[in-house]
């Protein structure tokens, strides 16, 4: 399983993808809701969801440029 480390970098890196390939994107970062809350387990499943919403973002777009 993996940690909310992990899930963190991972979202690190998709940002950064987002940042320096696909700037006009950087705006959706903020409008993508993401909330902690106070389960760690609950925690590791919104920052899922946040990396998932985030890589459809990028995959969508790239498809289409």
């Amino acid at each position: 399983m993996e940690s909310i480390k992990d899930w963190e970098n991972n979202v690190n890196k998709i940002t950064s993808r987002i940042y320096n390939e696909f700037p006009e994107l950087s705006k959706y970062i903020t409008e993508i809701p993401f909330q902690e809350t106070v389960s760690e387990e609950s925690n590791i499943e919104a920052i899922k969801s946040y990396y998932f919403s985030l890589e459809e973002l990028v995959s969508k777009y790239a498809k289409m440029h």
